[in-house]
């Protein structure tokens, strides 16, 4: 633990942001009835529900997830993420990508979990199309 605290200190305020993730234990990524969440990342776009989801691919280095209405994403989140999200919208087709890194070992079983949860989701409001 000391160690922890003395390397945050020399790292700055990023390694203040790693060492409170660490320490708080919150998850990069979260997927619910409610729809797909993402915390502690630059890119993180909170709650996106699955009403708002068109399609998920993998897209090279991350899974995309396309939204309806890409620009009501990014209205959502802090001014200071704003502008990354926007080049990911330019690159990927969406502001809504989620890294691969944390995901590389699982990658295809978590796009595989994230259409299961929009189908299931849409099943269970009613929409048997899915």
């Amino acid at each position: 633990m000391v160690a922890a605290l003395a390397a945050a200190a020399l790292a700055g305020p990023a390694g203040l942001w790693f060492l409170a993730r660490g320490l708080l234990r919150l998850p990069l990524l979260r997927v619910d009835e409610r729809g797909i969440t993402t915390t502690w990342t630059w890119d993180a776009t909170g709650l996106v529900p699955w009403e708002e989801v068109t399609r998920i691919r993998l897209g090279g280095d991350c899974v995309v997830v396309r939204v309806r209405e890409p620009e009501a994403v990014v209205r959502r989140v802090p001014s200071h993420r704003r502008g990354s999200l926007r080049r990911r919208q330019q690159r990927h087709g969406s502001p809504v990508t989620l890294q691969l890194g944390p995901l590389r070992p699982r990658v295809t079983e978590t796009v595989t979990l994230l259409h299961h949860w929009r189908s299931h989701v849409s099943w269970a409001r009613g929409d048997r199309s899915g």
